[in-house]
């Protein structure tokens, strides 16, 4: 009696063993032992930690009006790569706003095309020469005309999937654009 619980007990430690062995197989195809995978996983993780980048458009609040231009600047923040590329959609109320130009670009980059269509602007840059990272870079800076008194605000488009706006840095191919603000504009 005794003997046959010993040999039940070592037959379901080998079973667990081999379940558990089978569990690690089909979860790693590779066959990567289970620390490579894991630090491979944390390698990826902060590399994505540290690509992210935000979009602050300045001043957040502007007071204008009727028949006057007014700046917004695009100063990308958090850089731990340089940009290789960006796409950027700002919705606007044409009947308040008129996008006007883009200027004072950076000297590392081109922009090669500003879409404006119906309160949508689509504003594209990409890199021009080899750049080094900086925590901050005011990469242009967008012109609009006031039309009409009222409140309106310029909104960014993201994460709104593939019609949003995106940053592509240094050695990434994924989106890495986590936070833009909108601006308000004030209209006398």
């Amino acid at each position: 009696m005794k003997r046959n619980k010993i040999l039940t007990t070592i037959l379901a430690l080998i079973t667990l063993g081999f379940v558990g062995l089978m569990a690690l197989l089909i979860n790693n195809p590779e066959g990567k032992s289970v620390n490579q995978t894991v630090k491979q996983e944390n390698m990826a993780n902060k590399s994505m930690a540290t690509a992210l980048v935000n979009l602050r458009l300045d001043p957040f609040e502007i007071k204008t009006q009727v028949g006057q231009t007014f700046t917004v600047l695009l100063v990308f923040e958090n850089l731990k790569q340089p940009i290789s590329a960006a796409d950027l959609i700002l919705d606007y109320d044409p009947q308040s706003l008129s996008y006007v130009n883009t200027v004072n670009l950076s000297q590392d980059y081109l922009n090669p095309r500003n879409i404006n269509e119906n309160g949508r602007l689509v504003v594209s840059f990409v890199e021009n020469a080899a750049t080094s990272a900086s925590s901050s870079l005011q990469l242009a800076q967008l012109n609009f005309s006031a039309l009409q008194p009222g409140v309106t605000k310029i909104i960014p488009v993201i994460n709104k999937g593939p019609k949003s706006s995106m940053v592509i840095v240094s050695g990434n191919n994924d989106n890495q654009l986590t936070s833009v603000n909108e601006v308000t504009i004030n209209i006398k």
